[in-house]
């Protein structure tokens, strides 16, 4: 395996400015989610580095060689050793599973013991050889499909989207056996999604993309404890974003005073604190008190609207286990652990 290297790749359709500028270095044997709203250009992106479409700008980097860019001739997709997985597999229809996964192998390699490490690699009993994919469930489908692009060993393996199609039942189970699997064979990939917990869950490195741009990537959690701007703040989990004044690591806000993290930020900012900093307690003197709006159970967790009193802004608190207070009940909040907050601009004198 090897490790992709993305320099100012920019790319337009009919005049509309897809991807602009984008840097991105996925290291050999980590596997990077591209974490993006619809329309962001994460799969435009990904197909640049299959070398299925040509960028107007920049350069890609497959193990330190140039494919594409910086004045070196183009190298054609069956030619770059990459593994591509679509969203919805894309096996054959009329091939059975030993069929789709030794399909790209040269043909004395068909009956070796590749087929078997493939199943073992993906989790997949060595029975379903002879089933066709119609008779599989979509979960080993897409498991079919990652051992059909790493049998022939690739240098990168490009996912786009490929569990977009399955149940939720079956998409975490999934995830996690094709993220062991990518590990297992040591594998460089990049996760194309745009679902917040499957890129935080599976990937080593998660690079968030906006309007063709790259608005931060970091591991999983210094993109969420540390996130770039509010705007990723509130993309990866959920945020209140809140107008406060910060002085000497403290930030005076509608939920009291709260401790920043970051010791560079002064003066009026906007504070981010997350659901589960938030904590409720019977009303106490001294502390802000909020009304619960409403409450959403989710059996692990619970949601609890909070409205600040006596006019404040809504939050969300995120409480564990099953005592959960009755809408219209007053609480008492606090904040725990540090918070983020971005500087704002000065204002401007009247």
């Amino acid at each position: 395996m090897t490790s992709v290297t993305v320099q100012g790749v920019a790319k337009s359709f009919g005049g509309r400015q897809v991807l602009e500028g984008i840097d991105l270095e996925v290291p050999q044997g980590n596997l990077t989610a591209v974490l993006g709203p619809s329309g962001c250009g994460k799969t435009t992106l990904l197909r640049i580095i299959a070398g299925f479409v040509h960028p107007d700008a920049g350069v890609v980097r497959l193990g330190g060689l140039p494919v594409v860019g910086a004045g070196h001739r183009t190298l054609p997709p069956q030619r770059r050793r990459v593994g591509y997985v679509p969203q919805e597999g894309a096996l054959f229809p009329h091939l059975d599973v030993r069929a789709n996964i030794t399909f790209g192998l040269p043909r004395g390699l068909r009956r070796g013991p590749r087929l078997a490490d493939m199943l073992d690699l993906v989790e997949l009993p060595r029975g379903v050889a002879s089933r066709y994919p119609h008779e599989l469930s979509g979960g080993q489908q897409q498991r079919v499909a990652l051992a059909r692009a790493l049998a022939p060993d690739p240098a990168v393996v490009l996912l786009d989207e490929p569990f977009s199609s399955l149940d939720a039942s079956l998409r975490e189970g999934t995830g996690r056996a094709v993220a062991r699997a990518l590990h297992a064979a040591g594998a460089t990939a990049i996760l194309v999604t745009h679902d917040q917990g499957e890129a935080l869950s599976l990937a080593d490195q998660v690079a968030v993309m906006r309007a063709g741009r790259l608005a931060q990537v970091a591991a999983p959690p210094e993109l969420y404890r540390s996130p770039a701007d509010t705007e990723v703040a509130t993309f990866v989990g959920r945020a209140a974003v809140l107008p406060g004044h910060v002085t000497d690591g403290f930030a005076q806000c509608a939920l009291g005073e709260v401790v920043v993290g970051s010791s560079d930020v002064r003066g009026d900012a906007l504070v981010v604190v997350r659901p589960e900093q938030i904590t409720m307690s019977s009303p106490r003197d001294g502390l802000v008190e909020a009304r619960v709006a409403d409450v959403t159970f989710y059996g692990h967790d619970t949601a609890v609207h909070l409205e600040v009193l006596p006019s404040g802004p809504a939050v969300v608190a995120r409480i564990f286990g099953v005592q959960v207070p009755a809408r219209g009940a007053v609480v008492s909040l606090e904040v725990s652990g540090q918070v983020t907050a971005f500087g704002l601009p000065p204002r401007p004198l009247d």
